[in-house]
């Protein structure tokens, strides 16, 4: 899976073609809730900044990115669950309108002219409001999901080509986005868990072996409201705490250098120059304990609470 081919299929969808071509306005109704506008912490907000996270659990394999810490959500920040998605999509427009693009709206406008069963009406509203090239419509070019089936079409043929039995799923409500921005820059963030499973080695039965955290983030030129770049990061590894396969840890590291082989900004996730498998350190029932030595731990509870990268 390279990331040029990832990087290119974004481009392709988001810069060249038409918002009438995509299914934005089909996909935003239900993924509207799911969008959480991110703005950098400031030193006067915030005192120091955060730095990011690295910690293994029992329940949380590895933490391999901690991307948010310097960002906190403004805007739709308690959203009315009661809420009918029509109206939250409107309350979404008006706040990245207020950040990105301002534009007079107004909530007696927007009834009259959006439909929530007739998606081209959405399309419509956004062209006649923003236009085509506006950052509120680019913006949400890149917030739909064939940008994501296309980079799971890939992650499959990559798994396939690995003559690996391995097979991939979503995990349900796990998908997220995010649309991050600093006084210079300005991205959006495709956040979701994939369940990796095969078959049981003995019951030839559909085996979960743990989950896996990623993100898909589409970085924007703001002159012309175009995406310039593309990075892809693993962000954490969920083990299935009954999987007892031998094997379980070749099988998480065939994901984790498929990722590792397709970012492009890898530094701040891996470090190249450890060989895996890299040992970290565990917070067990018994307290914490160190990987290396096996101290506080037998090696049984090692190989339940620990696998090394």
């Amino acid at each position: 899976m390279r990331i040029e081919d990832v990087e290119s299929d974004v481009k392709r969808l988001s810069n060249d073609q038409k918002l009438e071509d995509l299914p934005v306005s089909k996909d935003i109704l239900r993924l509207a809730r799911k969008i959480k506008i991110m703005e950098k912490k400031t030193e006067q907000n915030n005192g120091e900044f955060e730095q990011p996270i690295v910690v293994a659990s029992s329940d949380q394999l590895h933490t391999i990115y901690e991307p948010d810490s310097n960002y906190q959500q403004v805007g739709l920040t308690d959203p009315n669950e009661e809420m009918p998605s029509s109206e939250f999509l409107y309350a979404l427009m008006t706040n990245l309108s207020e950040r990105f693009q301002p534009v007079q709206l107004t909530k007696e406008d927007y009834n009259q002219n959006v439909n929530k069963n007739d998606h081209y009406s959405v399309t419509r509203y956004l062209l006649n409001n923003f236009g085509e090239h506006g950052a509120v419509v680019a913006l949400l070019k890149s917030c739909h999901q064939t940008i994501i089936a296309r980079v799971l079409h890939r992650l499959r043929d990559t798994l396939s080509q690995g003559n690996t039995d391995l097979r991939f799923k979503d995990v349900r409500g796990s998908w997220f986005i995010f649309i991050r921005f600093d006084t210079e820059n300005l991205c959006t963030i495709h956040r979701r868990k994939e369940q990796i499973y095969t078959k049981h080695l003995a019951t030839h039965e559909f085996e979960t072996l743990y989950d896996f955290e990623w993100e898909l983030q589409c970085n924007y030129d703001r002159s012309t409201n175009q995406v310039r770049s593309v990075q892809m990061n693993l962000l954490k590894v969920y083990p299935n705490k009954e999987c007892t396969r031998p094997d379980l840890e070749e099988k998480i590291n065939f994901v984790v250098q498929s990722f590792k082989n397709s970012a492009n900004n890898i530094d701040h996730c891996f470090d190249p120059s450890k060989p895996f498998p890299v040992a970290v350190v565990v917070q067990t029932d018994l307290g914490t304990a160190d990987a290396n030595t096996g101290s506080g731990e037998t090696q049984e509870m090692k190989r339940k609470f620990c696998f090394l990268f």
